[in-house]
């Protein structure tokens, strides 16, 4: 009998938990972020930012703030039979969070009647340098439910399930990704990578020790928005310039063998290296007078390697080596006759002892 009451609390329980589940399945949503979320309330979900190379630290995702534009079909939202499309509106913003897991934050609008509502998402292209737009498309899927407790008559929509998916558009419909329907976060990729500058100094004349002056001058068409370092922090311009350039730069020195860096230079901001003579930029193939204290000057031959370029996704390793040689050379002046006198008294000596062996025979005939 024991056994057989047992048995029926198990059937009962079993019950109770296969009419409970389907109202938990229905609503669920943003895994450890919960399922449900009170009406004409917030709730958030994550921005992952993600680099061309996790194992490169010197690679930080920028700040930020990225939109989402709510979208479907030119429909701001399907809604149930009696819904207002005009009070539907949901709102979409992210923090703007350099380099870390961030998250958007949607703004429910009141819900007056229970149902299903489904919104399609889109991000915004950020237009910063090195970010790559997300062009996925995200659908939002919000459960209205039905205060049940309350008995005042009329609606009361106290709590909504909620659910973020990726979608597709077939056959002019939505349908979820295999495998991305239930996300928790929405990933955005950052691309950057490093530029090295080498000094070499060559030639019989060359002095190895001396410090020479440089600018690098870095340009890009979008907003830069990253920590890209030098010898410190470059400050690029909040505004483009006259040719629609976001431009920043800085100088430096290095002696033969010294190397400078530029690091997490996002993709697509062209860098420029440039010798200085003075406030004069040298070109390549150029010369550089640099005189010396108590000495003659010294003209260098300037030659570079990779002097203008940017980073893309075909660049081997995310780095550019860049290298400017000065070469100085000098004919040294020995003492020793270089020319072709040598051979001149050769031919001379040569000619003088035929002579005297003509000479010396004819005498013998006499």
């Amino acid at each position: 009998m024991k056994l057989k009451k047992l048995f029926a609390g198990v059937v009962a329980a079993a019950m109770i938990a296969t009419m409970a589940f389907p109202a938990f399945a229905a609503t669920e949503g943003l895994g450890s972020k919960g399922f449900t979320v009170e009406n004409n309330k917030s709730f958030e979900f994550d921005k992952v930012w993600v680099t061309n190379d996790e194992r490169d630290s010197s690679i930080v995702a920028p700040g930020a703030a990225l939109t989402m534009t709510v979208q479907n079909n030119g429909q701001p939202v399907t809604y149930p039979q009696g819904a207002t499309p005009a009070s539907l509106e949901l709102k979409v913003n992210s923090n703007d969070t350099a380099g870390k897991t961030a998250s958007f934050t949607v703004d429910l609008p009141n819900y007056s009647v229970p149902g299903k509502y489904t919104y399609i998402l889109k991000e915004n292209d950020p237009n910063v340098a090195g970010v790559v737009a997300n062009d996925n498309l995200y659908q939002v899927t919000v459960w209205a439910l039905q205060d049940e407790a309350n008995t005042t008559g009329g609606n009361h929509i106290k709590e909504c399930g909620v659910k973020l998916s990726q979608v597709q558009l077939v056959d002019g419909g939505y349908v979820e990704v295999t495998g991305k329907g239930k996300l928790s976060s929405v990933e955005n990729t950052y691309q950057a990578g490093t530029v090295t500058v080498t000094k070499h100094v060559t030639g019989n004349m060359g002095d190895k020790s001396t410090k020479f002056s440089f600018k690098v001058v870095l340009e890009s068409t979008k907003p830069v928005n990253s920590v890209v370092a030098g010898n410190k922090t470059f400050e690029f311009a909040t505004t483009p310039n006259v040719n629609g350039k976001y431009t920043a730069e800085q100088t430096y020195e290095l002696a033969d063998g010294e190397t400078w860096t530029i690091t997490n230079l996002p993709f697509g901001v062209t860098y420029t290296v440039y010798e200085m003579s003075g406030t004069t930029a040298v070109e390549d193939q150029g010369t550089l007078v640099v005189a010396e204290d108590g000495a003659d000057s010294k003209t260098y031959k300037v030659t570079y390697t990779s002097q203008s370029g940017s980073l893309n996704e075909e660049t081997e390793g995310h780095k550019i080596a860049a290298t400017v040689e000065n070469n100085c050379g000098a004919e040294i002046d020995t003492g020793v006759i270089l020319d072709n006198a040598p051979y001149i008294l050769m031919l001379a000596v040569v000619a003088g002892a035929a002579m005297t062996l003509v000479i010396k025979k004819r005498r013998e005939e006499e």
